[in-house]
């Protein structure tokens, strides 16, 4: 079956996509002399995405992935749930509903809600390799660097110096523990449900949708009529292994007994 001009170019596509959302976000914060904030990795993970989604390359894509996936994620539920039911979840969103007016309100959103959410969507099926941690890391200890370097430290860029949203639980030395937090409790984590969504892909049906997998999987997980099966399928195991059990024995007792006959004449011819 011929694919569609889209399926064809997705990537490119995708990399149009976020070089076009990466302007926006140049010409936003240029507006407001705001440069410090483009080293937020909303801020300036479009221009990367972009990049890499022209240039096909998929580990370093996967690695962006890796970082920002989570934060974007919990950033996304928050906003959803001011949005539709008027209450903050992480209180991380605030600053879009109380201090962007007009059309700047919506640069946040896109970055967040069409950041690594789209990369992901458009990636899962290939496998993240190993390679892809050593990535991730190396982007972690530059991003440390830049933020700890180039940014005001009031601003909080990449929640470097307490934790965005719960300041009051951040403990002492947070900062200097920033790289080894991130990697253990961000990137691993991110890494195990790309490697879980893959996993998923192999074992879907063709023309099968990702979301129609899931659902599956969450049936077979959780249905009592799967895990009945499964206990009867353990029980006509065990039955077949009783049958069987003194055939296996007596064949075995014949194995040994011709082995010691065998051993005893060599043993002879030896001396």
């Amino acid at each position: 079956m011929k694919k569609s001009f889209i399926e064809r170019n997705k990537h490119l596509l995708a990399g149009i996509f976020f070089l076009l959302l990466q302007l926006y976000v140049f010409y936003a914060n240029y507006q407001s002399t705001n440069f410090d904030i483009l080293f937020w990795f909303c801020n300036h993970s479009p221009l990367l995405f972009g990049l890499a989604f022209i240039l096909k390359r998929i580990d370093f894509i996967k690695a962006l992935i890796n970082f920002g996936f989570l934060a974007q994620f919990f950033w996304t539920v928050d906003f959803i749930g001011k949005f539709f039911f008027d209450f903050y979840i992480f209180n991380v969103t605030n600053y879009v509903f109380e201090d962007i007016n007009g059309v700047y309100v919506l640069i946040p959103i896109l970055v967040h809600v069409l950041g690594t959410n789209l990369a992901l969507f458009l990636v899962h099926h290939r496998k993240p390799k190993l390679k892809i941690l050593i990535y991730s890391l190396v982007y972690v200890i530059l991003l440390y660097g830049a933020s700890l370097s180039y940014t005001d430290p009031e601003r909080n860029i990449n929640c470097v110096q307490y934790i965005c949203g719960a300041q009051d639980y951040t403990f002492n030395g947070y900062t200097y523990f920033w790289p080894v937090l991130i990697f253990f409790f961000v990137v691993l984590p991110t890494h195990g449900i790309q490697c879980l969504l893959y996993f998923i892909h192999l074992h879907k049906k063709p023309g099968e949708r990702l979301e129609d997998r899931l659902h599956k999987l969450y049936k077979r997980l959780f249905s009592l009529k799967f895990l009945w099966r499964e206990a009867l399928e353990d029980g006509k195991r065990k039955a077949r292994w009783d049958g069987n059990g003194k055939e296996r024995e007596l064949e075995e007792r014949r194995q040994r007994e011709e082995l010691s006959k065998g051993l005893n004449s060599r043993s002879w011819y030896i001396l």
